[in-house]
């Protein structure tokens, strides 16, 4: 089973568990098994037609209440959330059940479906309660994140909320943390300094917004900048500089503070990157042009210009109320088809020795489990189902 069909089907066990004891109905019928695999396999069949970034004009992309315009970037397959408090989400038709998650968890969302399904449980490795903040996936599957408030992870330490943490992902079961950046160390040493939205720039440098006004070392003396604003940190010399200023482009209020940010990698065919940001509640921007939102929204900006001075084309790229996200957004990250992260599902079986051992592997366990559910066993569960065809455990469940 490839990575895609894991993470298509993925939707399906989140929604149909609700981290509850949900168990198939005695005697459901081989044919709508079958139908629900054909299905997910027609799905993922339809995700590889991705958008691709050739040398021409790359084509827009609709995304659930909102759009990326033609020639700038490619459309993404998945988009990956956080929010500040635990909530579930209620689908606005009867066929799916509410999806819950909580705020120490990463949130998948396919923009073709609009639904949503749990991407890292944070609670599985010791973060219940935590309330992750911002993060990053890395090119090698590790996670950056930043939390909301100091806490103590386990074999790491207590965590102050201005320090950045690099979590690595084990296929035996939960990974090992470690400080990526400690914020005391590179000037973060105030409460109103702790992070609140973290990113990577095309560059590779990390870019921070702060919970309120910081002051950090910059290579020419201090820099003072205001939540509105996102800082690029130099980690080989521990010194900042302002990558966005949000004042430049209407960002002023206390509901305008920069939450999550997210950029991707690439220049366009003008030469421009495009970030896209969450805000702490109702915004307005305006730049080349004008646009506005609220909490539970995403804004894209090309960045036409960046540093002392920013200027931005903006769009909306996802209205959190179209699919039903109505919390306020505090992480964000996006995620291209074929996925460019490099992440390995956690799994609890050995490789085999090639695809086609596989493959008679899966289809004897299938054969089972379906003898099994023919003969009315009120004992499986949709776990047991997920488990046969995806072979995917917590704590990261797509690939």
């Amino acid at each position: 089973m490839n990575a895609n069909v894991r993470s298509l089907l993925s939707p399906l066990h989140a929604s149909l568990e609700k981290r509850s004891h949900f168990r198939f109905a005695r005697g459901i019928p081989f044919l709508m098994i079958f139908l629900a695999v054909a299905t997910f396999a027609a799905l993922n069949a339809n995700s590889n037609q991705a958008w691709a970034q050739g040398e021409g004009t790359v084509p827009g992309g609709t995304i659930p209440g909102g759009t990326i315009p033609g020639g700038t970037i490619p459309s993404p397959s998945l988009i990956y959330l956080g929010f500040k408090t635990s909530d579930e989400i209620e689908y606005p038709d009867d066929a799916h059940p509410d999806f819950s998650y909580k705020n120490e968890d990463i949130v998948a969302l396919d923009p073709t479906t609009g639904l949503f399904s749990i991407y890292f449980d944070g609670s599985v490795c010791g973060l219940a309660d935590a309330n992750l903040d911002d993060f990053e996936i890395l090119p090698n599957g590790n996670l950056l994140f930043t939390l909301r408030s100091t806490f103590t992870i386990p074999g790491l330490g207590a965590v102050d909320d201005s320090d950045i943490i690099e979590y690595t992902p084990d296929l035996s079961g939960c990974g090992t943390f470690a400080f990526r950046v400690k914020g005391a160390d590179v000037g973060l040493t105030q409460g109103s300094e702790d992070i609140d939205g973290l990113g990577i720039a095309a560059d590779g440098d990390l870019l921070v917004s702060t919970i309120g006004t910081a002051v950090v070392p910059s290579a020419t003396g201090e820099l003072q900048v205001r939540d509105q604003a996102l800082i690029k940190l130099d980690e080989s010399t521990g010194t900042w500089s302002l990558y966005f200023d949000g004042e430049d482009v209407g960002l002023v209020t206390s509901s305008e503070d920069i939450r999550s940010v997210w950029e991707y990698p690439a220049a366009d065919a003008q030469d421009d990157y495009t970030i896209f940001l969450t805000l702490s509640g109702d915004f307005a921007v305006e730049s080349i042009n004008t646009d506005e939102g609220d909490k539970n929204d995403v804004e894209g900006c090309t960045l036409l210009e960046a540093g002392e001075t920013t200027v931005c084309q903006f769009f909306k790229f996802l209205n959190g109320d179209a699919v039903s996200a109505g919390n306020q957004l505090d992480g964000l990250a996006l995620s291209y088809t074929p996925v460019a992260s490099g992440l390995t599902p956690i799994t609890g079986r050995d490789d085999l020795e090639n695809a086609d051992e596989r493959a008679v592997e899966l289809a004897s366990d299938f054969a089972d489990f379906m003898a099994a559910l023919a003969e009315g066993d009120g004992e499986i569960t949709v776990d047991d189902f997920i488990e046969i065809v995806t072979q995917t455990y917590f704590p990261i469940i797509h690939r």
